[in-house]
């Protein structure tokens, strides 16, 4: 009989447990822990008013790349609604390229997939470059490219398999440089980059290897800057380059090459002299986006929402999907209607819910003015 009644009791106490509130999973868990360290932030800001805050290390500098304010909010409503064909769509659609996209390309395939079951969008990473030999080569439908081709690229495509190139900006980004959020580093003249990364340093007169080269009066002192990035494959590093070291090449005495733009802020976040060049995407609560000059005297502009819309950060540039067909109206339907999704409200959603910025609207591309055009002037403007 104590058996039994110990027997019900342990029952009736697992019944219980199991009727208890879920255990919060994965996202929920980070969600609260973002939320404590933003509360332990205001905390901090109201217990001690006077306390000096480096440039641009506010609470924007550490937002959320998974969040969006009502700015953003008003200006994904304006993007046409998606709406599915019938019959839906089957096959597969393989997109090669920019690590800067992949997260990006990765929601806008799980958001399609979502509409065409029988569809599989396939993404892989490996860098602008490696996406558009893929692209030449035929191993995939869509190279993905975080610049604007060249002139030289276009024609040696075109060229190279007698197709045309098509060419479609669906998210705008820019090109950061990150250092630790606890780094007061206020700014950074086109100049200064040059000497930090370039091997040959023309726009400078001396190398800047330490912090006390940068600025005699960093806290940070004659410690050395590591310099984070990843492979000068990705469009990235070649739009770096080409804007604070054209026709350099990059240091080696401090220079650490990462497998994804996303390890390089990860670096940021984790050593206090550490410098990275990375997506605006990949932001981080504990690392900082300092604001960059195009020279001395020039103002220095912070990387954000609008300034990076309205290509006032230096920086700034297009995602692209690239794609070849003998002609405009040959163009896979499937790829075609990828693409409107992408530049849909409920694409457009998706860059947005991942830190990447909207494409810009006012410029729909060519291969999807006819297409979708008529939307855009029914949309509410912008606020």
């Amino acid at each position: 009989m104590r058996a039994l009644l110990a027997t019900l009791l342990l029952l009736s106490l697992g019944m219980a447990q199991q009727s208890g509130p879920p255990k919060p999973n994965a996202k929920e868990r980070a969600d609260a822990r973002m939320q404590q360290d933003v509360r332990r932030a205001i905390d901090n800001a109201a217990a001690n008013p006077n306390a000096p805050v480096a440039p641009g290390a506010g609470l924007n500098s550490v937002a959320l790349p998974n969040g969006y304010d009502t700015e953003v909010s008003d200006a994904v409503k304006r993007f046409p609604v998606y709406l599915s064909k019938n019959p839906p769509f089957t096959g597969t659609l393989r997109i090669t390229g920019s690590g800067s996209m992949a997260q990006l390309l990765s929601g806008l395939a799980v958001g399609y997939e979502s509409i065409y079951p029988d569809v599989k969008v396939v993404v892989k990473q490996g860098g602008s470059s490696k996406g558009l030999a893929a692209l030449r080569a035929g191993e995939c439908d869509m190279a993905a490219v975080s610049r604007d081709l060249t002139p030289d690229e276009v024609k040696e495509l075109e060229t190279a398999t007698g197709r045309k190139v098509f060419q479609v900006a669906i998210a705008l980004d820019a090109v950061c440089i990150f250092v630790n959020a606890d780094n007061p580093l206020p700014s950074l003249t086109r100049d200064q980059l040059n000497g930090i990364f370039a091997i040959t340093h023309s726009l400078t007169k001396d190398p800047i290897l330490r912090w006390s080269d940068l600025d005699p009066k960093s806290p940070l002192g004659d410690a050395f800057m590591p310099l984070y990035m990843v492979s000068t494959t990705h469009g990235t590093m070649q739009d770096f380059m080409q804007w604070a070291m054209p026709d350099e090449q990059l240091q080696t005495i401090t220079r650490n090459e990462e497998p994804g733009p996303s390890s390089v802020v990860n670096a940021c976040c984790a050593y206090p002299a550490a410098m990275g060049i990375s997506g605006y995407a990949n932001r981080q609560p504990r690392a900082r986006m300092v604001p960059v000059s195009e020279g001395l005297g020039k103002p220095a502009v912070a990387p954000g929402f609008r300034t990076i819309r309205d290509h006032s950060y230096p920086l700034t540039r297009s995602l692209n999907l690239v794609l070849l067909a003998p002609s405009e109206a040959e163009v896979s339907p499937l790829q075609l209607d990828f693409l409107k999704y992408a530049w849909s409200e409920s694409g457009q959603d998706a860059c947005a819910t991942l830190g990447v910025v909207l494409a810009d609207l006012d410029h729909p591309p060519q291969l999807l003015r006819d297409v979708v055009g008529q939307h855009f002037s029914e949309a509410p403007a912008a606020k």
